[in-house]
């Protein structure tokens, strides 16, 4: 009996003692008071065509004092306004995490633009933050300014006027240059802008707004609206143009025109016109 008793002794306390894949005794890792560290930074990267964005993040998760840990993509997920979000692509690996192990991966989330604000934000959570201890650290770009409380996104433009003489059409060319300065992000999809002519004299009707042309072009440079559709992070700067086709009578419409931005959020946007340069 002394014997059994003494074999179930030493058995526990090996049970306490834990070693790397290298074999080296680990320290650091106290499994009296045992913690999961993640560590992750997330980049909004792209719009869907349903309006949801592309969050990816990048995630160490460390090991300190549990036995193990499983991990599986499956068990993470983003709460945006109380609701949750599963992970919709990864590369981080399903495996059972051993005390003193770390780990590295990207889980790709697709979320409401919502997210993307500070005021709303998003949440990484796990399925089992319940049964461990859990520390979460979130990291920031430390290279742009964290604040929007002042945000706003800067267009200055340009434009001038094409004739085609074969098809008897008139475009405004727009030369357009964006920042992005306090937004965690914002998407320069050409499809979002449309310009709006007042009305023209001697006729009732105004004009629709109209959508930009990305199809003329000629063999020299290519595409007139060659804006790209970017994702275009805080401190991120763009530049592009936009073809518009206009009714010859533009130069007699009450007003100057303006250009509408449409996309699935608001923006404080602020439109800075300077004449083309010659």
């Amino acid at each position: 009996m002394l014997t059994l008793a003494t074999l179930i002794l030493g058995l526990s306390c090996s049970l306490t003692v834990d070693t790397s894949p290298s074999g080296d005794s680990i320290s650091g890792s106290d499994v009296s008071n045992p913690v999961i560290s993640i560590t992750y930074f997330g980049k909004f990267a792209g719009q869907t065509a349903s309006g949801y964005l592309r969050l990816l993040v990048d995630i160490t998760i460390e090991n300190g004092g549990y036995e193990g840990f499983n991990i599986s993509p499956d068990s993470f997920s983003v709460n945006v306004s109380n609701y949750s979000y599963p992970c919709a692509e990864n590369d981080l690996k399903t495996v059972n995490l051993q005390n003193g192990e770390k780990i590295n991966g990207r889980l790709t989330f697709l979320v409401p633009p919502e997210a993307a604000t500070t005021k709303t934000g998003y949440r990484l959570e796990h399925a089992e933050q319940l049964l461990h201890n859990i520390k979460w650290l979130k990291q920031i770009d430390s290279s742009v300014p964290a604040s929007t409380s002042n945000a706003a996104v800067s267009i200055t433009y340009s434009d001038t006027y094409m004739w085609v003489k074969e098809t008897g059409s008139l475009y405004l060319l727009v030369d357009m240059t964006i920042e992005n300065v306090g937004y965690e992000s914002f998407n320069t999809s050409p499809e979002y802008f449309t310009l709006v002519i007042g009305n023209i004299l001697g006729q009732t009707n105004p004009i629709p707004p109209i959508s930009y042309d990305g199809l003329i072009s000629n063999e020299r440079d290519g595409a007139y609206s060659d804006l790209r559709t970017f994702d275009l992070q805080n401190g991120g700067k763009l530049s592009g143009s936009l073809a518009f086709k206009v009714p010859a009578e533009i130069l007699s419409s009450t007003e100057r025109y303006r250009i509408d931005y449409s996309g699935v959020r608001s923006y404080n946007i602020m439109w800075f016109w300077k004449p083309p340069q010659k």
